[in-house]
């Protein structure tokens, strides 16, 4: 039958599923199911035209009737609609080849006094509180919430809500990692391993176990004027049931309140007892202004985009957070995290950004010491910039000490240790972000790079393409992988793997260097030369680390040249002057003296010539 041109407040019943319109949710045996946006949406429209075919065209024009998107985006959500309706092996959405799809179901459409019962029975089913968890409604609950050790919180969601609110459900979500992370009751996944989720065809229960975790928390939020809605529920990756839910409701000027009790109820919910301390550090709050935690927020957005165009969003963000409360610390480290970024990136200077970096961090930490993410940024500024070792390593010990469950302070004192040639401490560090991190690629990529350069090349290789398998487009591991290679004498492998990392950087300095490098192995001298100049001409346009210039005449064997920039790369301050005594093509420059002037300046003169555990090309 037609269910065309039915109300936005309807609720259809078919088989185990019941969608509410009204709440804009999902529900399979009483559980809600994640969906996006979209995919809600394509199947709203095709419920509520049951039994008829809908072409493409027509489908496409209803739902993204204000922008341009390919098929692949319908055929998309078709696909993942099709995994969670079809779990009974009946074909509920029939495709018509060339032409469209067509809902097939006996649906049951509630509406009415029947409609108002159901929407209270759903209201009762997904807020059930944490006093009937407590009171034993299920006996099992109770065990397999005390069993909870690792969690994972899912991004929120907006009910019916605009594309511009999307920031504050991933802020929202943002902060409740922070939160429950630093209360250090339970291991919490950091919010770069959640940020594909809602572009991901996975379940929440799928996606938890992908993240190695023993439950996720999902939640929905719905803002109205200055109310503010959610409903969070808990549920066990293993078996898949719900472990709990609640809801909340408060005034939006109130979020903070808001935070403080669903951080307290989840951690009440596993069992857990606070300390004193633990329960200091999850009622913390960094502002009291609703309006900067709002730019906040924003900014967190934009940063976790990693574009040019996102960081300069977030930092216009963060500086309006500032003037509007001039002591909120986060939004300090959040100038600084970015700050320390850019001179990474071709066009930035660093003389242009880590001074901003380290200045934004030491008022950070003046404001709080005990802040994690100012501690790092601050190691990272005064490793790269004022090339302070022993400055650096105590600061990210400081970071792991205010939150064991930071990942990125591993990964960081972990490129440290390798640069310094503390090798098991390095791995033992890499190991450690990867645990607390486990979908984030970077962490074994260092890994793997770590192996290489004690010369487990074998081990470093089958680490990059388990990596790659992964996550085909992360380019770092293309270009660690090509190193590996030409220390394995592959050079043909190296030469494919380096030209994906250049594709995939869009030509960056770092890349481009790499290309020399190779050419350099295979004694290609014209092609080394074409190599120098175009980094030469991109020199000229913009800042590029002076450092990748080096390394092709490094590799070339062109002494005076490779101290030529190594000594302007100096100057300019170079942050990738910090890998010299890593990086082999170097090597040859041991006995010259200009060299260990150089690693003077940079701090690294006081390593010794070479490293039992490396092995040269």
């Amino acid at each position: 039958m037609d269910k065309g041109g039915q109300k936005s407040g309807s609720i259809y019943e078919f088989g185990k599923f019941i969608l509410d319109s009204r709440e804009r949710v999902l529900l399979a045996d009483g559980v809600p199911v994640h969906l996006t946006g979209k995919v809600f949406d394509t199947l709203l429209l095709l419920i509520e035209h049951n039994g008829r075919l809908l072409t493409k065209v027509e489908m496409m024009s209803a739902l993204w009737a204000e922008s341009f998107v390919e098929e692949g985006n319908l055929a998309k959500n078709i696909s993942r609609l099709r995994k969670i309706l079809n779990t009974e092996g009946a074909e509920l959405i029939e495709t018509l080849p060339k032409r469209g799809y067509r809902f097939q179901a006996a649906i049951r459409q509630l509406d009415g006094e029947a409609g108002l019962l159901v929407h209270r029975s759903l209201n009762v089913r997904f807020s059930s509180s944490l006093e009937e968890s407590d009171a034993g409604a299920s006996p099992s609950r109770p065990s397999v919430l005390n069993e909870v050790q690792s969690l994972a919180v899912l991004p929120f969601e907006p009910l019916g809500a605009k594309a511009a609110e999307d920031f504050f459900g991933l802020g929202l979500t943002d902060a409740l990692i922070t939160q429950l992370s630093r209360a250090g009751q339970v291991q919490v996944r950091p919010t770069s391993s959640i940020l594909d989720y809602n572009s991901s065809e996975k379940t929440a229960v799928s996606f938890g176990r992908e993240l190695r975790v023993d439950a996720v928390l999902e939640g929905r939020f719905q803002r109205f004027e200055n109310k503010l809605r959610l409903t969070v529920q808990m549920l066990h990756t293993k078996g898949g049931n719900a472990l709990w839910a609640d809801s909340f409701n408060a005034e939006f000027d109130d979020v903070f309140s808001l935070q403080d009790q669903i951080a307290e109820r989840v951690v009440h919910a596993l069992n857990r007892k606070l300390t004193a301390e633990s329960q200091t550090r999850l009622r913390k709050r960094y502002t009291e202004n609703v309006e900067a935690y709002q730019e906040y927020l924003k900014g967190r957005y934009y940063w976790n985009k990693c574009t040019l165009i996102g960081y300069e969003k977030a930092i216009e963000c963060f500086k309006r957070a500032i003037d509007t409360d001039p002591l909120y610390a986060l939004a300090y480290a959040g100038l600084a995290g970015i700050y320390n970024v850019l001179p990474l990136i071709d066009g930035f200077a660093p003389r242009d950004y880590f001074p901003k970096a380290k200045a934004a961090a030491l008022r950070a930490l003046e404001i709080d010491s005990q802040l994690a993410e100012a501690h790092t940024a601050f190691g990272l500024a005064i490793l790269h910039y004022d090339w302070n070792w022993s400055g650096a390593e105590v600061a990210f010990d400081r970071a792991i000490k205010a939150d064991p469950n930071y990942s990125n302070a591993y990964e960081l004192l972990g490129v440290y240790l390798c640069r310094v040639e503390r090798i098991a401490e390095s791995i033992s560090a890499l190991k450690k972000a990867g645990e607390l991190d486990p979908l984030s690629p970077i962490h074994d990529t260092w890994l793997a790079e770590v192996l290489r350069y004690c010369g487990e090349t074998e081990a470093s290789i089958r680490i990059h393409e388990e990596t790659l398998r992964s996550f085909p487009e992360f380019y770092p591991a293309h270009y660690h992988l090509s190193f590996s290679f030409l220390d394995s004498g592959r050079l043909d492998d190296a030469e494919s793997h380096c030209e994906r990392a250049v594709s995939l950087s869009n030509q960056n300095s770092l890349t481009l260097s790499l290309r020399g490098i190779l050419q350099a192995a295979r004694g290609n001298s014209r092609a080394v030369q074409e190599t120098s100049n175009k980094l030469l001409q991109m020199k000229a346009d913009r800042y590029i680390s002076i450092a990748n210039i080096a390394s092709v005449y490094a590799a070339s064997g062109d002494e005076e040249k490779t101290i030529e920039w190594l000594e302007t790369a100096v100057e300019e301050r170079d942050p990738n002057l910090t890998w010299i005594r890593f990086d082999r093509e170097f090597e040859f420059l041991e006995r010259d003296p200009r060299f260990q002037v150089i690693l003077q300046k940079v701090g690294l003169a006081d390593r010794s010539p070479s490293s039992p555990d490396r092995r040269t090309r």
